[in-house]
């Protein structure tokens, strides 16, 4: 959305500036600028702003869908893995009370005579 707003006021400096420097050439005769680079600049980055929000729309999904969760994304609910669900942990970190080699014992079960 700022890349609107500011292409917006990009392309109205450069049609101040055309308007402005036509206004005085008209009334007192001589040259006046057309400043289209300010202008051209300006259209091209709310175009870029539009198409970007376009597609940032686009991405979120189905009104039904979860806020920003996009298409293909679950939602969140009880019995995922990392969602909450029971007898799951954080998503990446083990189940309370399990250890794996090298962190909190060999790995092995005990008794046995490892590797």
């Amino acid at each position: 959305m700022s890349l609107i707003i500011y292409g917006a006021i990009i392309f109205v400096i450069g049609l101040v500036i055309t308007i402005g420097t036509y206004s005085a050439a008209a009334s007192g005769g001589g040259t006046y600028i057309v400043s289209w680079g300010p202008m051209a600049v300006g259209l091209i980055a709310m175009i870029r702003g539009t198409v970007h929000l376009v597609a940032d729309r686009g991405a979120m999904g189905p009104p039904g869908m979860a806020p920003g969760a996009g298409y293909g994304a679950p939602i969140p609910g009880a019995g995922q893995p990392g969602y909450g669900g029971p007898g799951f942990g954080a998503p990446g970190y083990a189940a309370p009370g399990y250890a794996a080699p090298g962190y909190a014992g060999s790995g092995f079960p005990a008794g046995s005579p490892g590797p």
